[in-house]
């Protein structure tokens, strides 16, 4: 079973989550934006359309999507004692929808931050060129992130669409440590879009200092400050 994924990404972190929570084993590929393209098309084989990560392959099974990773890993779970992420596929896919709203909105956001913020694109070059050079490479990293605002385009990245989200989460929580009765799937997708609030802990993320400030959003930080401790617990729980 080999796992493909962007190390910093929350929709590789859905799936990652998932597979480790499930017990099982795999063979981890960190996916490159743009240089890892023809190499991601061959072992997944789409020849054709855009190519995204996480990616999941196991034998003859391919998967190109969080969501279907996520159930994939959930229905081959080693570990019985550990809860069923999805008690229910619908509800979790409804929050999963809400899940991919707020991080493209979050996402759209982070990397027009990071176009104006040399640090941070240092920081998220490839880690094959070397450090002492790397400050001459700034145009490939802002090429890059020109490359996902335009392959992922948001029709209204409105920062106030993001907090209706979050007021929706924490209306459902009500104080409660899960968002159903027990931790499933609908928790990993709901704490996730936290990251572009403020990133979790460096242990569980791969944001340098510099990438971390323009992942947060010092707008929404002390309104959603409960939120972001019900994410840090759930991570120190079950992550």
């Amino acid at each position: 079973m080999i796992f493909i994924s962007l190390d910093y990404s929350p929709w590789s972190e859905k799936a990652r989550w998932s597979l480790d929570y499930s017990g099982l084993q795999y063979t981890p590929k960190t996916y490159v934006s743009m240089v890892g393209a023809p190499w991601l098309r061959y072992k997944t084989r789409q020849y054709n359309g855009p190519v995204t990560v996480p990616a999941l392959i196991d034998g003859k099974t391919v998967l190109k999507d969080s969501f279907d990773i996520a159930l994939y890993a959930n229905s081959k779970r080693l570990d019985q004692a550990r809860t069923d992420l999805f008690p229910c596929k619908q509800v979790a896919q409804e929050w999963n929808k809400l899940s991919e709203k707020a991080l493209s909105i979050g996402r759209h956001l982070c990397v027009e931050r990071q176009l104006g913020n040399k640090p941070a694109q240092i920081e998220i070059l490839p880690p094959f060129i070397p450090q002492k050079i790397r400050l001459y490479f700034t145009w490939l990293a802002r090429n890059g992130l020109q490359y996902h605002l335009d392959k992922y385009k948001v029709e209204s990245p409105d920062l106030s669409r993001f907090r209706d989200i979050l007021l929706k989460l924490r209306e459902q929580l009500n104080g409660r440590e899960t968002i159903l009765d027990e931790f499933s799937y609908c928790d990993i997708a709901m704490s996730l879009t936290l990251q572009y609030v403020k990133p979790v802990a460096h242990k569980y993320s791969a944001q340098g200092p510099a990438s971390a400030k323009c992942w947060s959003t010092s707008e929404l930080l002390n309104e959603f400050k409960d939120l972001i401790e019900w994410r840090d617990s759930l991570y120190q729980i079950y992550r």
